[in-house]
C-alpha cells in the first residue's frame, strides 16, 4: 500500500510540474508576441530609407486594385522634404513631412499633358493627398490612409530605359528636354519656377517654368498647358534692366523686378516668382 501511495504521490507531482511548465512556456510565448506587436505597431518611419525613386506597382481604391498605366507612376522623395514624380501621364512635384511617425504628401504643381491614363492620373494625385502612415519592408514601402486601409504600394526598384522619350529623356524621373541646355533637366531642380497671380484655391498650383542658358541670353519657357517651348531672347532696356522676349509685342515677357522673376503679357502679369 505504501509503494502504491509513493507511486501517486510521484504522479502528482509530475502532473503538477508538468501543468506548471505548460503554464510557464504559454506565458512566455504570449509574452513574446505581445513584444513583437509591440514593435511592430512602434516601428518608426526611417526617412533615411524613404529618400530615393519608388516604383509605383499598386494602386487600391475602396479596396480595389486600379489596372497600372502603361507608364509607370513614379515617387522621389528627396532629403529636404521635396517630393517629385510622374502620375502616369504628366509631372508633378509637392512636399511631404514626417511627423509622430506618419507620412502626409502634398501634390502641387502637376504638368498638363493629355494622355488616355488621365483617369488613373486622378485617383493616384488623390491617394497621394490621403496617405496618413507608411511601412518600409525590404525594398517595398506600403501606404495607408486614415482607417489603415492600403492604398499606394511601390517598390525601389525600377526598369531602366521605361519611359523615354524621343531624346531619351526618362519622363518617369520627371525628366524633359531643354532646347537651350541640351540636354535632359527637371524643371524643379533646374528651372526657376513662377505661380499664377490668379487661380482657384481649390485645385492644383499649374506652374510655369524657366530655363537659362549657360550664358542666361536665352530662357526657355515652359508653360503648364503647352507643348512647345519658346526660347526668349535677353533685351536691354532703356533704363539698363534687361528683359526677355521675342521682337513680338504679343509675346511674354520675362523680367526680374524687386529680386522677383515675374513673367506678364501685353503689359499684365501672369506668374511671379512666390511661394504657393
Amino acid at each position: 500500500m505504501s509503494e502504491i501511495a509513493s507511486c501517486n504521490k510521484v504522479s502528482v507531482n509530475e502532473f503538477i510540474v508538468n501543468r506548471m511548465r505548460r503554464v510557464f512556456l504559454c506565458m512566455l510565448v504570449s509574452l513574446l508576441l505581445v513584444n513583437v506587436g509591440c514593435k511592430e505597431k512602434d516601428a518608426k518611419l526611417d526617412v533615411k530609407k524613404l529618400v530615393g525613386s519608388w516604383n509605383g506597382i499598386a494602386l487600391k481604391v475602396k479596396g480595389r486594385t486600379v489596372e497600372m498605366p502603361e507608364r509607370e507612376p513614379m515617387l522621389v522623395f528627396s532629403d529636404s522634404n521635396q517630393v517629385t514624380g510622374f502620375a502616369g501621364c504628366n509631372s508633378f512635384f509637392g512636399t511631404y513631412k514626417v511627423e509622430n511617425n506618419r507620412l502626409q504628401i502634398q501634390p502641387g504643381g502637376i504638368t498638363m499633358a493629355f494622355c488616355q491614363d488621365m483617369e488613373f492620373e486622378s485617383l493616384f494625385i488623390k491617394s497621394l493627398s490621403s496617405v496618413s502612415k507608411a511601412k518600409i519592408n525590404d525594398s517595398q514601402i506600403e501606404m495607408s490612409d486614415k482607417s489603415g486601409d492600403t492604398i499606394l504600394v511601390f517598390s525601389s526598384f525600377r526598369n531602366i530605359g521605361i519611359a523615354e522619350d524621343e531624346k531619351g529623356c526618362n519622363k518617369a524621373a520627371g525628366y524633359t528636354w531643354s532646347d537651350v541646355r541640351k540636354e535632359c533637366v527637371r524643371l524643379f531642380d533646374s528651372g526657376v519656377r513662377l505661380n499664377p497671380v490668379s487661380r482657384d484655391s481649390s485645385s492644383a498650383v499649374l506652374s510655369a517654368f524657366l530655363i537659362f542658358s549657360p550664358d542666361s541670353l536665352q530662357v526657355e519657357l515652359f508653360m503648364p498647358d503647352a507643348e512647345e517651348h519658346p526660347l526668349l531672347d535677353r533685351r536691354v532696356l532703356p533704363d539698363s534692366t534687361f528683359v526677355w522676349n521675342m521682337e513680338d509685342d504679343d509675346t511674354p515677357n520675362v523680367r526680374k523686378e524687386n529680386g522677383v522673376w515675374t513673367l506678364s503679357k501685353r503689359g499684365i502679369l501672369l506668374y511671379v516668382e512666390n511661394p504657393i
